[in-house]
C-alpha cells in the first residue's frame, strides 16, 4: 500500500525491468477532425500489413491486434503486442506506448488514463 496526496493508494502489479513509455505527437495540425482519423485509419494500417514496397513479416501481421477504443477522443484504438494506444481528436492525432508492466491489460487501462490526461492538456 501506498500514499498519495494523504490517501491510501492500492499499486498495480510490480512494473517489469526495462519499463519505457513514449509519446508521440505529429506536428501536423489536420485541416478536418475526418482527415486526422483518416491518418490514423492508415497509420493502423502500415502497423498491421506494412507498406506496399515493404511487406510485414506474415507472423508479426498475425500477432498483430488492433482494438477499437470508445469513449477516448474522436477515435482511438489499442495495438498489442506493442501496448499502443494511437488517438485521433479535434484535428490532430498522437501515439502512446506503455510498456511498464508485464500483462497487456494493466498497461491499456494505464495508457487510457495517460490518453485521457493528455487530450485534457491539449484542448
Amino acid at each position: 500500500m501506498a500514499k498519495a496526496k494523504g490517501q491510501d493508494v492500492v499499486m498495480p502489479k510490480s512494473p517489469r525491468r526495462n519499463s519505457e513509455i513514449s509519446l508521440t505527437v505529429p506536428t501536423k495540425r489536420f485541416d478536418s477532425n475526418a482527415q486526422a482519423m483518416s491518418a490514423l485509419d492508415s497509420g493502423l494500417d502500415i502497423l498491421k500489413y506494412g507498406l506496399k514496397s515493404r511487406p510485414k513479416d506474415p507472423a508479426r501481421v498475425a500477432a498483430i491486434n488492433i482494438q477499437p477504443v470508445e469513449g477516448l477522443g474522436d477515435k482511438a484504438a489499442w495495438t498489442t503486442p506493442n501496448n499502443q494506444i494511437s488517438v485521433a481528436n479535434e484535428r490532430r492525432m498522437f501515439h502512446l506506448n506503455v510498456n511498464v508492466y508485464e500483462d497487456s491489460e494493466t498497461n491499456r487501462v494505464k495508457a487510457m488514463e495517460l490518453a485521457n490526461l493528455f487530450l485534457k492538456e491539449i484542448r
